[in-house]
């Protein structure tokens, strides 16, 4: 009996028959023998309709002849078992090693006999997976190892590694070929090596027909090509890789911060994960390196295609004051990855390596090319705080979210305002007032934070306490912390995910040309949100975070923590709809459900009450 594909002790069936059944096998492996000498057969099949398929199964070869039964459920499949018996084989077919044809027949319950024509081939069991990783000889770069990896769902799993010879080759080990000499299981391979004293890893992108051609390689195990094994022969895997190199001539040249950068082979489709990737919505990272003091640098351990692609651009970051920029090809500097590839994900304009080339030579360019001084006068507002003085220029692309649109630059303004930027000729967003979050140590009512480490993933945000003055953890140092006794009434400090600010933020669309340019830019007074937080049980509602975030790309949240009295106000709200989160904890921002109003419309210089917040967990 063969039910679902799973092969069970052949018995007649006592189901009603039906005469649906397809038998789509047509090359089968022979398998080896069993203790009678007859060698077993499986033939995929498919049982048509709702009723059950069953009757016996033959596989014609003179007068040897041995019968099977079969009985697949209706609407699945499974397999036919039969059997060749090598006694029976013709003299010529006794030693032969390509397929050699053979009539297979099924008889079903209450019906007529039916055939097939069939080729019977040896079984093979498995084969290799080797290949060769080709690149330039480095004493840069040590331990070259290739990793075989299985994915499940969501979950991957490194199963075996094996060393990089001498002469670049190595052989990852035997994997089974499917029923039939049907293609083995889907894998996918990485490899890894020491440069420059860290360690870094790629993923394999090449001919999944096991050519050996390699096309590159992924950042995540999501971009890599898949590896099966077929029958014709071990499976070529070969990784290729090369060196970008350059020179960055002008101010800051020496000391710069160099990364190649690659999109994905194809870019995710959740929003969540192409905000992970190395640059945002762009691009993975495959190297990093600082320039010498002549401006050079040299990253290798790149991955390469055998044919030319134009996958690359090189970004730097100058030491000092100068922004950053990123090389495209003819040494063309652009602002940004996604302007690299003009927000469409064209690479046209990237570079590639020539062809037949380990080396990707892109030239000399000049650290301030095409900048234009861009200054900012941003009315300050009376009584707003100094995140009401953060100033953003943002890189304008058409069709795309401002809060989603690139950073090209950002930091505060000074005490009167000014801020002054290096731009180059472009479209730009330029905002005043309008940072999204920031970080810092406030006072707490509290010597520490255990309040907030009940359930989740709170333990490890103990860093964050500070009982009085004397820190938990030296971590809360990195943190930008300095040891001082908290103002009176309060009982130690916290690091806190609050930004706050008094003005609702202005974005203005500008244009950069040839020359430089001033523009004024005014901050307006925000609204407020207003409420009170309970909590049920006799639980605390004191400094909880509240949160007002809108989901029209173009307002900013802002949050703010509940008093001694659980009251709480959000300032500095741009006109429009909120919805509300609480939560108890700043730093991972695991909400908690609550009674109470889950959005409210904000006024710009007005204040709207959200009532009692009922916190439930």
């Amino acid at each position: 009996m063969i039910v679902s594909s799973t092969l069970v002790v052949a018995v007649p069936s006592t189901a009603q028959a039906a005469t649906g059944l397809e038998v789509r096998s047509n090359v089968v492996a022979v398998e080896r023998p069993d203790s009678t000498g007859h060698h077993p057969l499986y033939l995929y099949a498919v049982c048509k309709g709702s009723k059950t398929c069953s009757g016996t199964a033959t596989l014609v070869q003179g007068g040897l002849v041995k019968t099977t039964s079969y009985s697949i459920k209706g609407g699945k499949s499974g397999y036919l078992k039969a059997y060749w018996n090598k006694a029976a084989a013709q003299p010529t077919e006794l030693g032969k090693i390509d397929a050699f044809k053979r009539t297979f027949t099924w008889t079903p319950k209450g019906a007529s006999k039916k055939s097939k024509s069939i080729w019977l081939e040896p079984r093979i069991y498995s084969r290799r997976i080797q290949g060769q990783v080709r690149g330039p000889a480095s004493s840069r770069i040590k331990d070259l190892q290739v990793s075989k990896w299985v994915v499940s769902g969501l979950r991957s799993s490194r199963v075996s590694t094996a060393p990089v010879g001498s002469d670049g080759r190595f052989d990852i080990g035997s994997s089974a070929l499917g029923r039939n000499n049907s293609p083995g299981a889907a894998y996918r391979l990485s490899v890894s090596a020491v440069v420059d004293g860290t360690e870094r890893e790629w993923f394999w992108l090449g001919s999944t027909t096991g050519s050996g051609f390699a096309d590159g390689g992924g950042g995540w195990i999501r971009d890599a090509a898949v590896v099966r094994v077929q029958k014709a022969g071990d499976f070529q895997a070969d990784f290729a890789y090369g060196t970008v190199s350059g020179r960055l001539t002008g101010t800051g040249s020496a000391g710069a911060d160099v990364r190649v950068l690659t999109p994905p082979p194809s870019y995710p489709s959740r929003s969540s994960d192409r905000r992970g990737l190395d640059v945002p919505y762009c691009a993975n990272e495959f190297g990093r390196v600082r320039t010498d003091d002549a401006g050079r640098y040299s990253v290798t351990f790149v991955p390469r295609p055998d044919a030319v692609r134009y996958r690359y651009m090189v970004d730097f970051e100058p030491a000092g004051a100068l922004r950053g920029a990123v090389i495209i090809s003819d040494g063309n500097v652009v602002d940004s990855c996604q302007a690299a590839i003009k927000y469409t994900r064209d690479m046209s304009d990237l570079l590639g390596f020539p062809s037949g080339s380990e080396t990707l030579p892109v030239g000399d360019v000049s650290t301030s090319a095409d900048q234009r001084s861009l200054t900012i006068n941003g009315n300050t507002l009376k009584g707003g705080s100094v995140h009401d003085r953060w100033t953003t220029l943002r890189e304008y692309s058409v069709g795309r979210k401002i809060l989603e649109s690139p950073i090209v630059a950002e930091g505060y303004a000074n005490s009167s305002g000014n801020k002054t930027f290096a731009a180059r000729p472009g479209k730009y967003w330029v905002e005043v007032g309008r940072r999204t979050s920031c970080s810092a140590w406030y006072p707490s009512i509290y010597s520490n934070n255990y309040l907030y480490h009940k359930g989740g993933e709170r333990g490890s945000e103990r860093w964050k306490t500070v009982g009085g003055s004397v820190p938990e953890y030296s971590t809360s140092y990195r943190y930008g912390y300095v040891k001082r006794n908290p103002p009176k009434g309060y009982k130690g400090w916290m690091y806190r995910d609050v930004c706050k600010a008094v003005g609702a933020g202005k974005y203005v669309l500008i244009t950069v040309g040839a020359g430089d340019r001033t523009v004024d830019v005014t901050n307006p007074r925000g609204g407020t949100i207003s409420g009170r937080v309970t909590r049920v049980g006799g639980k605390s509602n004191k400094e909880m975070l509240v949160t007002a975030y809108s989901t029209d790309g173009k307002k900013v949240l802002r949050s703010a923590y509940s008093s001694r009295s659980g009251g709480f106000v959000i300032r500095g709200l741009a006109s429009g709809s909120y919805k509300i989160v609480v939560n108890a904890d700043s730093w991972r921002g695991i909400s908690r459900s609550f009674s109470g109003k889950k959005s409210v419309k904000a006024k710009a210089g007005k204040n709207v009450s959200a009532g009692t917040l009922r916190f439930k967990g």
